[in-house]
């Protein structure tokens, strides 16, 4: 058995142990389970962005806020779209890592790796842009401490 694995792997192929295959296996429906959820999320924040926008739109402004409640709207929206794409990404690698070994489908699970790539990549991306805001807001409490 062990003979048969070292040939794959010098033709370039990849054995994957029935072990290994299992733990794919859960990684693909906890995947999937944390992207359908992740989009149920999504779709509250749409909804208590409208409704933030529509039913507290028209309320008088606190004097505590330094801008109406209406703009959480906006807010909303917005994380609601920052969240889009790591969720996605992580329904494709998981529909498509399903698909791969079940089928025992190459391109299903070449596809399924580009997707969970893409997952990293927007994260690193995501993390960096926070970092540098956090970084410009550091400084900009730095400067306004010194004037």
């Amino acid at each position: 058995m062990q003979n048969e694995t070292l040939d794959q792997d010098m033709q370039g192929g990849l054995s994957l142990s029935p072990i290994t295959k299992d733990h794919l296996g859960t990684i693909a429906r906890w995947g999937k389970f944390l992207s359908i959820v992740g989009f149920v999320f999504i779709g509250l924040f749409f909804v208590v962005a409208i409704f933030l926008y529509f039913a507290m739109g028209d309320m008088p402004a606190n004097p505590a806020l330094p801008f109406p409640m209406a703009a959480l709207s906006i807010v909303y929206i917005i994380l609601a779209l920052i969240y889009i794409p790591p969720i996605y990404f992580l329904y494709q690698f998981s529909s498509s890592l399903s698909k791969a070994l079940k089928q025992q489908d190459q391109g299903s699970a070449e596809s399924s790796i580009k997707s969970l790539k893409n997952l990293f990549v927007f994260m690193g991306i995501f993390t960096l842009v926070i970092i540098g805001i956090y970084a410009l807001a550091f400084l900009g409490g730095l400067m306004s401490a010194l004037f």
